[in-house]
């Protein structure tokens, strides 16, 4: 059969598409694609991707969704040639694509390995993210094949690497807030100054303020859960501002307490 292209509407988890996967010596691009409503999924089953052996529908543990797994090989061997594959083209909320040596945009090629270029920033894309994916269906010998070839991004959750942190819309750019702060408070104590200055005490105030409030907004209504992985997020940030100081100056400083 020709090869045929979908655009299937959903969400994804574990998106990864800028690093490939490695198991059993295979390098694969891959999501799990939760498709958005019934329609969807009789697309995918009417592609006939799901009647090859192997391949299924995966639950959710924590939601009960059914998902499915698309992937994009690194790597294959196309007949008697080693075809290299970019990362999938990214679009939306998120804008990336991929370039040869010559500045040409490319998605694969023949021959010896060389590097794909991104052109744009690879903004990891968190787990609930609303996107289109476009997924190419062709015939193999062991039925319908596909190939994740692009990620249309519509509603971008923001990737959080703390465990104790959600994945809720902004969120993430609170975190970045407190962490200039932060600096922002140390560079004042180390210049000699045994008091913070007001204005910065309330503005620090009001941001863990704001974190505190997004976190219990949550439907559970429970508590924020911190870690300590955020407690050592944000001392190691503070150790590396003395850090610099004490480089820049000569001198052995150790920050003063909070007032």
């Amino acid at each position: 059969m020709a090869t045929k292209y979908y655009n299937w509407s959903g969400k994804v988890k574990w998106a990864k598409v800028y690093v490939p996967d490695e198991y059993n010596g295979a390098e694969r691009f891959t999501i799990d694609f939760y498709p958005k409503d019934k329609s969807v999924w009789k697309s995918i089953k009417e592609s006939g991707i799901m009647d090859v052996e192997g391949r299924k529908t995966y639950k959710d543990k924590d939601t009960g969704e059914e998902y499915i797994r698309i992937r994009r090989d690194a790597k294959k061997l196309i007949g008697d040639n080693i075809v290299w594959f970019s990362p999938p083209a990214i679009s939306g909320e998120v804008s990336v694509y991929y370039v040869d040596e010559a500045g040409e945009r490319v998605v694969s090629y023949e021959g010896p390995r060389r590097d794909f270029n991104p052109v744009g920033e690879q903004v990891p894309i968190g787990n609930d993210s609303k996107v289109v994916i476009n997924v190419s269906v062709f015939e193999t010998k062991k039925g319908a094949g596909c190939r994740l070839e692009s990620i249309s991004v519509r509603e971008l959750v923001e990737y959080c690497r703390s465990r104790s942190c959600t994945t809720e819309p902004g969120q993430h750019s609170m975190v970045k807030t407190i962490d200039t702060l932060v600096e922002d408070i140390y560079e004042v104590l180390l210049n000699g100054v045994d008091e913070v200055p007001e204005e910065l005490q309330q503005e620090f105030a009001q941001r863990m303020g704001d974190l505190v409030a997004t976190r219990l907004s949550k439907k559970s209504r429970q508590p924020p859960r911190w870690h300590s992985s955020d407690v050592k997020h944000w001392s190691s940030r503070s150790t590396t501002v003395v850090q610099r100081q004490q480089t820049r100056t000569g001198r052995r400083l150790s920050p003063r307490k909070l007032t």
